[in-house]
């Protein structure tokens, strides 16, 4: 276990319980604290009781999507490290998620693996 990723606290947001499912258990195993929410709403909800060092968000959610989570994220958090996770493959995308403060962005399916690194990339930097 890393010893860096104890402080790390991670939530994941996506409305498919086995994409959160996956990633949660991943992220978890590598020494990371990791909090779900099903919801943009319920993301929000979590986030004005705790802080999180990064949240990772799908794109198409009913409701509310990744993009429109992640302003309103970065409106209570302005450090918050945002991934966005998707499927969807518009070219407007890369320029919507970065106006929106998005700072990386994933496709479907999705590489755990690719994650992690990122994650760790960003702490040791941090």
């Amino acid at each position: 276990m890393n010893h860096k990723n104890t402080d790390c606290h991670i939530l994941i947001v996506d409305d498919n319980e086995q994409c959160q499912n996956l990633m949660k258990s991943s992220l978890y195993s590598s020494g990371i604290t990791v909090y779900c929410a099903s919801s943009g709403d319920e993301a929000l909800r979590k986030m004005a009781e705790k802080t999180f060092s990064f949240l990772i968000t799908d794109y198409n959610m009913p409701g509310m999507n990744g993009l429109e989570l992640a302003r309103a994220a970065r409106a209570i958090a302005p450090d918050l490290n945002i991934i966005l996770v998707t499927g969807d493959i518009s070219p407007d995308i890369p320029r919507l998620a970065h106006r929106a403060g998005i700072c990386r962005i994933f496709s479907k399916p999705i590489s755990v693996s690719d994650i992690l690194g990122h994650v760790s990339k960003r702490r040791e930097t941090q």
